[in-house]
């Protein structure tokens, strides 16, 4: 029988991607991921129609005598007559800003607190209740301060069903909380023990979750119900992830969500997931000994938790969880110790406390600097065979972006066969004339088409595998990825068979 033998074709394909709304998964091969998906992005921003954008700038607000000591608390008082006040808790001292956000007008409204702990607030009957582990619990107007005779020392404090509660580190399984509707009056037997038994502690409280006071220990979580003494049930434990960090629970829409030893947790109430399983590789990074010094906030569609990382002490890493989208992004460049949202001019905005330098800072600024420093953002492609185990010639590469008004660039780095990133090309995207074209695009209306332009890259290499990152780290710059595609060709694997006719 002759041995037939095919000749091997030749094809050319072009094969684009325009969805980037998978985010970050660190945890499988970059080979596996979907191609919505990146196996390292960072500072970037997730936005409509699945593109990619870097993340807004931010800008230290307050004046600067702070600077050697971190921020320990933050919280933004809005009284009943309209006034407003943003306390801040720096080296033991409580300050105070009005609302004219000019930051000239702060003032010093106590002294003596720990220098140490984190310092938490509520707002309850028109005054901010402030717990620092040290003090007893008292309250302030925005201007003066006002102890509480009969309260307890208060490490954590929240309000529910008309009542104060707090914990200290005396008894730390143990809820004290007030008489009803009376934060002056604290009867001897007003508390709930919590498990005095486990040989865990209280960690943080949560009463803005479908009526009830959500209750965390280190390794587990309860919840309290009812409205007075008589009546109030505990019950638990409903969740079998607890948290070190009351800084890191945090509630969007129906969930509720935090920090644990084993990664980041949502809940609610019926069953709990660790969400962070696509980056346990960056979670396994975090400094488990100064875990506690976590913090987390939710703005918007976003929660946001800063840890240490890296052997670092203090946080210098945040991941971003996008809960539209069930997608992670890495942040760097800013190191907050408390998170908070001001409203000076009715609108709310994102602020955080910097951890070692007393600084106040405003996030999702305009300006794609964080305090004068460049941000260096990317994104970075799955590692990409096209579906064909076998060497290709790329021969060109199409990017689609937003026009910028201002110079800005896009570095196109390159990874062919697993090897490092080199960098293939800088595009100025202010610049660029080959105006986007809707036949490119597979549709007939793109909505950002007067916004949008298309640049090729031709440099012909022969690899099995590539992997593409987009990159911008140049002060003031912006980028916006719309799109990307890859022009490449091949040739069929050779066929033998026997032909016995």
């Amino acid at each position: 029988m002759p041995l037939q033998k095919t000749r091997s074709r030749v094809f050319f394909l072009y094969k684009y991607f325009q969805d980037f709304s998978g985010g970050q998964n660190s945890l499988f091969n970059p080979a596996l991921l979907k191609e919505n998906e990146s196996p390292s992005c960072q500072n970037v921003r997730l936005r409509a129609k699945g593109t990619v954008s870097k993340r807004g700038g931010t800008k230290t607000k307050n004046l600067s005598p702070y600077v050697d000591y971190g921020v320990q608390g933050f919280h933004a008082l809005y009284r009943k007559d309209g006034t407003k006040y943003l306390l801040f808790v720096i080296n033991g001292t409580l300050y105070s800003e009005a609302s004219t956000d000019d930051w000239t007008g702060v003032v010093t409204v106590r002294t003596g607190l720990s220098t140490t702990n984190k310092v938490r607030f509520i707002t309850y009957l028109d005054k901010a209740y402030v717990a620092d582990g040290v003090n007893t619990l008292f309250r302030t107007d925005g201007t003066t301060y006002e102890t509480i005779a009969a309260a307890p020392v208060a490490g954590l404090v929240m309000d529910y069903k008309n009542h104060i509660f707090v914990v200290n580190s005396t008894t730390p399984n143990r809820l004290i909380f007030s008489d009803l509707g009376d934060p002056d009056d604290w009867p001897a037997l007003n508390f709930i023990e919590v498990n005095s038994d486990d040989g865990d502690r209280l960690t943080a409280l949560e009463s803005s979750y479908r009526g009830r006071l959500l209750i965390w220990k280190e390794r587990t979580a309860w919840q309290l119900f009812g409205d007075s003494v008589s009546n109030f049930e505990l019950d638990g434990p409903r969740c079998n992830y607890g948290t070190v960090s009351q800084e890191s629970v945090r509630i969007i829409g129906d969930l509720v969500y935090w920090l644990a030893r084993e990664g980041i947790v949502a809940w609610n109430l019926s069953s709990s997931v660790l969400i962070s399983e696509k980056i346990d590789p960056d979670i396994d990074r975090i400094n488990q000994p100064y875990i506690a010094k976590s913090a987390g906030f939710a703005f918007r569609n976003e929660y946001m938790i800063s840890c240490p990382c890296d052997g670092s002490v203090t946080n210098n890493r945040t991941f971003v969880f996008d809960t539209l989208r069930a997608a992670w992004i890495v942040d760097v460049g800013y190191y907050p110790a408390v998170w908070g949202s001001w409203a000076p001019a009715g609108q709310d905005l994102l602020y955080s406390g910097h951890i070692t330098q007393g600084r106040l800072v405003e996030h999702e600024q305009e300006d794609r600097n964080d305090d004068g420093a460049a941000i260096d953002a990317w994104w970075t492609t799955r590692e990409e065979d096209f579906e064909l185990d076998t060497p290709k010639v790329f021969r060109g590469l199409r990017i689609h972006f937003e026009t910028q008004n201002t110079p800005s660039n896009i570095e196109v780095w390159i990874s062919r066969d697993h090897s490092a990133y080199e960098l293939l090309a800088t595009i100025d995207t202010q610049v660029v004339t080959s105006v986007w074209d809707s036949a490119l695009w597979d549709k007939g209306v793109w909505d950002e088409a007067a916004t949008a332009k298309v640049y090729g890259l031709s440099d012909w290499f022969r690899a099995t595998t590539v992997s593409y990152r987009f990159r911008n780290r140049t002060l003031d710059d912006n980028f916006g990825l719309l799109r990307w595609g890859a022009f490449y060709s091949g040739r069929q694997p050779t066929a033998r068979y026997f032909d016995d006719k």
